[in-house]
């Protein structure tokens, strides 16, 4: 990853080479990723010097929050002025699934890595650029986004900083992903954070980015609200098991197919147990599923 080896051919054929037998057509497949680029390809040189795209969108938080004040901010825009529609807002929530998952690296139809720190500012923001060089109209029509990692104008997004990631071990016996513990009680997390971040020494797996990335969810859906938004106390809300909860005044989000179909998938995201949560595969195949349904 830090040295841009999801970009490499050659690297990603070897990581994909044990799932080349896997019937994609299953949820616990896993999918086909050699046209996608949700990895931010970094060259990194003994910690003195990276060389990285530049993203002239900035963060997805930025992106989002680029014609807004306070992400936290009742007086939002009406659901005209939103920065994605319902069903771009769903193409970028597969993306972001779908860079989750490349992240993850599986092997094996098992994750070997786990990043640990996901949010709307992990990921950064590419606007595809026409031939003549100029960036597209962002209000131009999209089509048949559920194949391939771009379809005329819609942002890329790829995953940036891995510098809370950890590789994953696997029991030789069972070939499941093993538990791993971080006994340093995180007293200063943000409300992207996955609940066993606030607690001392318990079981934690690649389920603990599955939670950030429900979180992100909830971000792409209330177009820029933290969770918890309403809780000065967000780590007495999460602890607590309290569902995040969206803005009554958006509720044009239950009218619209895309919009109903991520916040389900986001629920499960956000599940407390770490038993109770999809796989990022699991999701990656979850939108695409309902993509598939509403593009028809």
């Amino acid at each position: 990853l830090i040295s841009g080896g999801m970009g490499n051919s050659q690297l990603g054929k070897v990581i994909r080479s044990s799932n080349n037998n896997s019937n994609n057509n299953s949820i616990t497949s896993d999918v086909s990723s050699s046209e996608w680029n949700h990895i931010l390809p970094l060259y990194h040189y003994c910690s003195l010097a990276n060389i990285v795209p530049f993203a002239e969108e900035g963060t997805l938080e930025e992106y989002i929050l680029k014609n807004e004040g306070d992400s936290n901010d009742d007086d939002k825009r009406s659901e005209k002025q939103r920065t994605l529609g319902p069903v771009d807002t769903l193409r970028v929530a597969l993306q972001a699934a779908r860079g989750l998952y490349q992240a993850q690296m599986y092997y094996g139809g098992k994750p070997t890595f786990v990043h640990a720190d996901l949010n709307p500012s992990q990921f950064l923001v590419f606007v595809p650029r026409s031939s003549n060089g100029g960036t597209q109209n962002n209000n131009a029509s999209i089509n048949t986004s559920t194949n391939n990692n771009n379809n005329n104008n819609l942002p890329i997004l790829q995953i940036n900083d891995f510098n809370q990631g950890r590789f994953l071990t696997r029991s030789l016996k069972t070939n499941e992903t093993c538990p791993f513990r971080s006994c340093t009680k995180n007293q200063r997390g943000n409300r992207y954070h996955t609940p066993e971040r606030f607690m001392e020494c318990v079981d934690q797996s690649d389920a603990i980015d599955t939670y950030s990335l429900g979180s992100t969810f909830f971000f792409l859906l209330t177009d820029g609200f933290d969770p918890h938004y309403d809780e000065r106390n967000y780590m007495k809300a999460i602890m607590s098991r309290k569902e995040v909860h969206v803005p009554s005044r958006l509720d044009y989000l239950d009218h619209h197919e895309a919009y109903v179909a991520l916040k389900e998938v986001m629920r499960k995201c956000l599940a407390f147990e770490l038993r109770d949560r999809p796989s990022a595969l699991e999701v990656v195949r979850m939108l695409e599923n309902k993509l598939k349904e509403i593009e028809g």
